[in-house]
């Protein structure tokens, strides 16, 4: 039976990202899903269709100007975002439009001056949670925040600073890409054409 994971080599085809780049992310604790988690102590690292999406979905948000760090970390917390997606692919259900937001706020502080802070959401990446979490960040502006147990007053004065992702739309790159690689996604399931045409 063919296998429904990859290892590195075809994960970095199938995604266009360099496998250098895919294992410096993973040092360095930046990659877009929990390494623990996904892996455990695994030597030989088997990638799923999720991680693929991920990987994709990182490249959309940092392609916007956001750091690797920054954008592991929002990629993080749109697992759920991720995941309810393939769930509805893997269902036959029809899949509803979501997103990965990368969201920073301009703070201005007594003691540092402005800096730029992220704004880390956790939902399922629906188009009323998008909206609102950027409507929410345009009200802020103006406003002051006592901070230091009230020593210090932060200022709101920019933002939102906004990079988003459309889930459906990465994962339909994806599997163009992973077309021409020899590659057919399936949800969460990766399979080479070449094994299925055997095998039939």
């Amino acid at each position: 039976m063919a296998s429904t994971t990859v290892r590195l080599d075809p994960l970095s085809k199938i995604t266009h990202r360099p496998k250098e780049a895919i294992r410096n992310i993973q040092k360095g604790k930046d990659a877009p899903w929990h390494d623990e988690e996904e892996f455990g102590d695994a030597t030989q690292r088997r990638y799923t269709g999720f991680h693929a999406l991920a990987l994709v979905l990182a490249e959309m948000i940092g392609a916007q100007g956001c750091s690797v760090s920054l954008t592991g970390e929002f990629m993080r917390a749109h697992k759920s975002a991720i995941n309810k997606f393939l769930d509805e692919i893997e269902g036959d259900l029809p899949p509803k439009p979501r997103f990965v937001l990368a969201l920073q706020t301009a703070i201005e502080d007594e003691w540092v001056g402005i800096t730029w802070q992220p704004m880390i959401l956790c939902g399922y990446g629906s188009v009323e949670e998008v909206e609102s979490a950027i409507a929410a960040e345009i009200a802020k502006v103006g406003r002051v925040i006592e901070t230091r147990d009230g020593r210090v007053k932060d200022r709101v004065v920019g933002g939102p600073w906004i990079a988003l992702a459309s889930i459906p739309e990465a994962y339909r790159l994806l599997r163009q890409r992973a077309k021409a690689e020899g590659y057919m996604i399936e949800g969460r399931q990766i399979f080479k054409i070449a094994d299925d045409i055997e095998g039939e």
